[in-house]
């Protein structure tokens, strides 16, 4: 590999932990003369180490396409492998960018009010962003908070992403990593503003998801279906916090009787899930997520472990601050999210 991918796949170990990302969430990219190497959609940061795990795109089509270039922003994601549903900021005048969920940044940036003194560390420029929708609407806004902030160009600078998560520009590799990191351990630090009780790991939620025990349904009629019991949400008329949060939290309310028969949720789950490998059926004080795959399920488990982490420390606080219900509406509707939820390409030959 030439430095460019080399440096992509070190990028993306360097940040491949569940603190910081969750299934098959946030993205990164390193730039190479002419193009950007970026990670692909709908994969982890660790299957970058294959070459369908990340995407070139022409930085000149990254750019055309923020101007609003028509046409360029299907040509953009017309690229195989299907570079990140967020590209588009991809194109910032760094060499690096990276951008995470981590869960303590999350905290504060999906709760009402200001971001906490001494988050980001002295002498870092910084631009806190409004939430935009994921795609062109985010590019956008991170560029128009770098330009008002008059520090394109200038590094390292980051971007708090509300209702979303972290973005990074750097000129190397372990400025982006070191920030990421950096940033991360003082928001969980500074966790305690936002709740009584000490903040619990993310691992230790995924956990509890993942024991109550996996139930496979097959029959000749329909594919195989895994299935897991969740656990109640603090306020279960809370909308999502945070996107991906509604993209794969997706929830189904289902006549109650269906919960006494796999074979009924099953075919609930196909005849209503879209395009979408996962799906959580409802009923009453009942939750079940059910999904076509060992991966599907287990990338959903994290995301999922991300928003009930949130929820449990921001509700009981009155600190939470949701997405809109229409937002989170459109955010499943959009097609590129429906490619994301529909689970791992297959492999290509």
């Amino acid at each position: 590999m030439t430095a460019a991918p080399t440096d992509l796949v070190r990028l993306g170990l360097a940040l491949d932990d569940l603190s910081l990302v969750q299934g098959a969430g946030g993205n990164v990219s390193v730039k190479d003369g002419a193009g950007v190497w970026i990670k692909a959609s709908g994969r982890r940061l660790r299957d970058l180490v294959d070459e369908s795990g990340r995407a070139w795109v022409p930085l000149d089509l990254l750019l055309r396409a923020n101007r609003g270039e028509a046409g360029a922003e299907a040509e953009i994601f017309a690229h195989r492998p299907r570079p990140s549903l967020e590209a588009l900021f991809h194109a910032l005048p760094f060499r690096v960018v990276a951008h995470t969920h981590p869960i303590g940044v999350c905290l504060h940036a999906c709760a009402r009010g200001p971001l906490p003194a001494g988050l980001i560390p002295d002498g870092v420029a910084f631009v806190d962003v409004p939430y935009a929708r994921p795609g062109a609407a985010l590019a956008r806004a991170v560029a128009a908070g770098g330009d008002s902030a008059g520090v394109l160009g200038a590094g390292p600078l980051c971007f708090i992403l509300r209702n979303h998560g972290l973005l990074v520009a750097a000129h190397d590799v372990d400025d982006a990593t070191g920030l990421t990191w950096e940033i991360e351990r003082r928001a969980i630090g500074l966790a305690a503003s936002l709740q009584a009780e000490p903040l619990t790991t993310i691992a230790a939620v995924v956990a509890e998801l993942q024991a109550p025990p996996l139930r496979a349904v097959g029959r000749a009629a329909q594919p195989a279906t895994l299935m897991r019991a969740l656990p109640p949400r603090p306020d279960p008329s809370l909308p999502p916090l945070f996107p991906d949060a509604a993209v794969f939290g997706q929830e189904l309310a289902i006549d109650p009787a269906r919960f006494y028969d796999d074979e009924l949720l099953a075919a609930t789950f196909h005849q209503r899930r879209a395009s979408s490998a996962v799906m959580i059926l409802t009923s009453e004080h009942r939750r079940v997520l059910v999904g076509t795959n060992a991966e599907a399920l287990a990338s959903a488990t994290e995301v999922l472990a991300a928003a009930l982490l949130l929820e449990r420390t921001l509700v009981p606080s009155d600190r939470a601050a949701p997405l809109l219900e229409t937002e989170a509406a459109a955010l499943v509707a959009l097609p590129s999210e429906r490619y994301r939820s529909a689970g791992p390409p297959a492999p290509q030959s």
